[in-house]
């Protein structure tokens, strides 16, 4: 399966001696960027009017943006206990079909500045030959203080150039006892998002180590009842 990229200006096939050129960061085992010096990371951060979408960042250069199901959109800015029932997530068919991932992009950020500049992956489907290729995305967001972000920017990339498009949004920080782990972050999985190939097979045998724990608790979850 030939995987499919856009970057900027360029058109990369993953699947075939793809370079990370454009990718402002790229992940690596040990990786930290200690954000958490800086904001609350224990939870997630949303639009003070309370839109769909929300924002969740990892010490390990690990970004994700999701959006609550409908018929819960009124539990957004309010504390949790746990997020994923409350939001869109996919089944991972490859994976006992036991695992859910985020079903909205993932991607990498790097504290520049006072901000946060955070590249986003959307995989699609190409509609005549039916092959994924993953678009990227760029936002800015302005560290205010420990519970406030504001976007200031985002540059849309596509194959004839780039897009920016300039906001002043406030996202205010929202606590949730146990945000999901970045393991269900997809992007991750992606070579290409990996500074090189070694760390990219550590972190897939790191995977592959929670997705059997997972696949093990629900079968003794299931045993019991």
């Amino acid at each position: 399966m030939i995987l499919l990229i856009i970057t900027g200006c360029s058109l990369y096939d993953s699947g075939r001696g793809y370079k990370s050129k454009n990718e402002r960061v790229l992940l690596y085992t040990g990786y930290n960027t200690h954000i958490s010096d800086s904001i609350d990371i224990n939870g997630y951060y949303c639009r003070s009017d309370k839109p769909n979408r929300g924002y969740i960042f990892y010490d390990n250069g690990t970004c994700v943006s999701f959006d609550f199901l409908d018929e819960f959109r009124d539990t957004i800015g309010y504390p949790l206990t746990q997020l994923m029932t409350y939001i869109y997530t996919m089944p991972d068919v490859a994976y006992y079909k036991t695992y859910d991932t985020f079903a909205s992009t993932g991607g990498t950020y790097k504290v520049e500045n006072n901000t946060i500049i955070a590249d986003f992956y959307i995989e699609r489907i190409n509609g005549l030959f039916h092959w994924p290729y993953w678009e990227i995305y760029s936002q800015y967001f302005n560290l205010i203080d420990k519970h406030m972000l504001r976007l200031c920017k985002t540059i849309i990339y596509d194959k004839e150039g780039t897009d920016t498009i300039y906001t002043n949004m406030q996202y205010n920080f929202v606590h949730v006892d146990t945000i999901p782990s970045y393991f269900h972050v997809d992007a991750r999985k992606k070579k290409w998002l990996w500074n090189n190939k070694n760390d990219w097979k550590g972190y897939k045998r790191e995977l592959k180590a929670y997705k059997d724990s997972i696949k093990r608790a629900r079968k003794l979850k299931t045993e019991n009842q």
